[in-house]
């Protein structure tokens, strides 16, 4: 009997164990099997040699320059100094923080080509883009100071918003306790820091910390959230740049289309399954309800 009792101990304490294991090796990326070591480091390699020069090569460097040059379409001629540094900086906050949330969410693809971390393992994936976002606040606060606090308070915005969104994926639907008009409330507020602050961010560069922009810049911002949640799930184009149908549900994640959902009584049950479960059958029902 002690002999049983030891065995079984034993055997559910190395199965926990694994669990574990598994889960630290999955989150920090050690158990992703680069796609290619091919290229990397090398000057005639197929990839960059870092993951930030590898995620400009998809975007395109100064990624926002149409934008720049809309807004304030003499700033290039007149202060070539300091546009450099608004589209670098934009350029740093935008890709920096999609290539931490590539990791996050596991993404497989990102424009329809592998997602940095599974090239470059995620730690140092991550790091490059701390190193990055670092090194560009420590040159806006050389350069132009003003710009340095405006980056540095859009970031502590951004990021708000941004841990908003996964403390609801990681305690589930339990932790978005709002409902109705007041939960689509809630969802915006989240979107209007995580992305909206993004937009009036760049407004706030071009006009030397003013924020006769904000009003206009964060209704873009939640323009483009919502866009981008109703491609999430809606979109063929996005699910094969993304290498996944509905990603943002496959995560547990809360989305514009998810929370309208919520508050409808046919397609409620259906979204909170597929929440509780993360079986693929419950999401491929929860998915024919949202369409």
């Amino acid at each position: 009997l002690l002999f049983a009792f030891t065995l079984g101990y034993l055997v559910k304490y190395t199965i926990n164990y694994k669990s574990v294991v598994s889960q630290a090796i999955d989150h920090y990326g050690y158990g992703y099997e680069p796609t290619s070591h091919e290229g990397i480091g090398g000057s005639n390699g197929k990839i960059p040699d870092c993951p930030y020069s590898y995620v400009i090569s998809l975007y395109g460097h100064n990624h926002f320059s149409p934008l720049v040059d809309f807004l304030h379409p003499t700033l290039k001629a007149k202060y070539p100094k300091k546009y450099s540094l608004i589209l670098d900086i934009m350029d740093a906050v935008h890709l920096c923080l999609i290539m931490v949330d590539d990791i996050c969410d596991h993404s497989p693809k990102r424009k329809n080509h592998t997602t940095a971390h599974l090239l470059y393992g995620s730690c140092e994936t991550a790091n490059r883009a701390y190193f990055v976002l670092t090194k560009v606040i420590n040159r806006a606060m050389k350069e132009h100071p003003v710009l340095g606090i405006e980056l540095l308070r859009a970031l502590e915005i951004i990021l708000k918003g941004q841990d908003m969104s996964l403390v609801w994926r990681r305690d589930g639907l339990r932790s978005f306790e709002s409902h109705g008009k007041e939960s689509l409330l809630t969802y915006k507020e989240m979107a209007l820091l995580k992305t909206g602050t993004l937009f009036v961010l760049l407004g706030r560069l071009l006009n030397q910390g003013g924020h006769q922009s904000d009003d206009l810049l964060g209704r873009f911002g939640w323009y483009a959230q919502l866009q981008n949640d109703c491609k999430n799930i809606y979109s063929e184009e996005y699910a094969l740049n993304k290498g996944t149908v509905a990603e943002d549900l496959r995560n547990r994640e809360l989305s514009f289309p998810v929370v309208v959902a919520l508050n409808d009584k046919h397609t409620e049950p259906h979204i909170r399954k597929a929440f509780q479960s993360r079986n693929q059958g419950d999401i491929k029902r929860a998915l024919e309800a949202l369409e």
